[in-house]
């Protein structure tokens, strides 16, 4: 009965679209090539036969069991994240993209990738599918904190060759930094300032995307340090094309605390200032503004991914904070 109810609802929230929301499709791949050690997400290392045959029956199962939905609705967005999508081959995600129907009508498509898995075969295929935005996980450049992260080390010369193949595609290109994952202490500013510096100065990503080290103690004075490392990278160096399109990067104690208690990220890029899609907010713990997301894998219990919507009044939750801070940001830089 239960399930029935669920059913119906779902059907309610993404087909009849009752409450006039953008819609996405949410692709999980829960499998790493090993556990970084600042991981949060939710994701396990396993065998090349269990992740092959996520991707030849599992997946397929998951799309045949849910296929009135996914042929009734044309999705505004569809998210491929995990884990490590490129961690199989492009054939496979070939396979997939095929039997999901309507895939071809999604207007904006997205995947995370890892420097050390994608793979010009990769590429091709997000080419010819008509992706938007693909990116890559790279952290650090540091190889010492890589090491004692539990990454792989990536020669900085497939980074920038992949990252310059996706900007000749016309693909938004994103790269993730992380502070703070060395000694978690102020003085990882140092090392992270070289990162940023070499990305923007060197391998000029469209985007970079900040995040800070989410399994360490956060304090006004990190998050601080954080903000004004970014800031001066910006003013006072030659990336005045680079403007964080998603935080006004405020530094008084008020605005602060906010960042911290939502966990902000901060988003830089260099052109294409009016992208927009489900992950651009500040917040990663409310990307939902607006959105209904389907959910499409398995989790690492085994049980299928979550879906998440939100039919409530807007004017009196944290959502709508979420959403007039960036609107903040977007009428402040004028675009």
């Amino acid at each position: 009965m239960n399930a029935m109810i669920n059913k119906a609802f779902l059907e309610k929230v993404f087909v009849e679209n009752k409450y006039k929301r953008k819609r996405a499709l949410y692709v999980h791949v829960p499998f790493c090539l090993q556990k970084c050690n600042f991981c949060v997400y939710n994701s396990k290392v396993t065998t090349n036969d269990e992740i092959t045959d996520y991707f030849i029956n599992i997946l397929p199962d998951l799309i045949r069991k849910n296929y009135y939905i996914l042929q009734n609705v044309i999705f505004d967005e569809i998210d491929i994240g995990g884990g490590i999508p490129t961690i199989v081959s492009a054939k496979y995600w070939e396979e997939i993209f095929n039997i999901i129907p309507n895939f071809g009508k999604i207007k904006m498509k997205c995947t995370e990738a890892t420097p050390d898995t994608i793979t010009e075969k990769h590429l091709d295929l997000y080419r010819r599918h008509n992706f938007n935005y693909i990116s890559m996980g790279v952290q650090t450049l540091s190889e010492k904190v890589l090491m004692k992260q539990n990454r792989v080390i990536v020669p900085l010369e497939k980074i920038f060759n992949t990252i310059t193949m996706i900007n000749n595609m016309n693909i938004i290109s994103n790269i993730d930094l992380l502070c703070y994952i060395d000694s978690g202490g102020l003085m990882d500013l140092t090392g992270f300032k070289s990162d940023l510096y070499y990305v923007m100065d060197k391998i000029k990503p469209v985007s970079i995307t900040i995040h800070s080290n989410y399994k360490i103690w956060d304090t006004v004075e990190k998050r601080k340090g954080l903000i004004i490392s970014i800031k001066d990278m910006i003013e006072k160096n030659k990336f005045k094309d680079y403007k964080c399109t998603n935080c006004l990067l405020k530094t008084d104690t008020q605005d602060i605390f906010y960042q911290m208690r939502n966990h902000c990220e901060y988003r830089l890029m260099r052109s294409n200032y009016n992208f927009n899609f489900r992950m651009i907010y500040a917040e990663p713990l409310y990307p939902m503004y607006d959105w209904d997301c389907f959910g499409l894998g398995l989790e690492t219990d085994g049980s299928e991914s979550k879906h998440s919507y939100y039919y409530g009044d807007f004017e009196h939750t944290p959502n709508k904070i979420v959403y007039e801070r960036f609107m903040e940001v977007r009428k402040t830089l004028g675009f």
